[in-house]
């Protein structure tokens, strides 16, 4: 008898930026500003990379995607990592597992088989 399963992903975890602790932050160092990115990992990442080169008052024309594009051109792919989301993966084959842990598509955590 061969069981089959269907693959699935549950969403369960994402990162938003917290509006009320950034503008504290930017607020107490004399800075003022706000993204214009559609989503909250675009935005998270443009905070984390505006903290980086502490660029808060200084936007480059084109905003968050302008910013973002920059950002890749000159690799500084660790600003990316900043824009997380955790998913549970289940019914996939333990080679398929074994892969995307082999090509870093994501950080894992997985389940033992003992």
């Amino acid at each position: 008898m061969k069981v089959v399963y269907e693959p699935r992903v549950h969403l369960v975890a994402r990162q938003t930026v917290n509006r009320h602790g950034l503008d504290e932050f930017l607020e107490s160092n004399g800075w003022h500003w706000h993204s214009d990115a559609v989503f909250a990992a675009e935005e998270l990442c443009e905070t984390a990379g505006r903290l980086c080169y502490q660029s808060y008052n200084h936007p480059r024309p084109g905003g968050n995607k302008s910013y973002l594009k920059n950002i890749l051109e000159s690799s500084h792919g660790s600003i990316l990592e900043h824009a997380v989301w955790s998913f549970i993966i289940e019914h996939i084959s333990r080679n398929c597992s074994l892969e995307l842990i082999r090509h870093r598509n994501l950080s894992p955590s997985q389940v033992s088989q003992r």
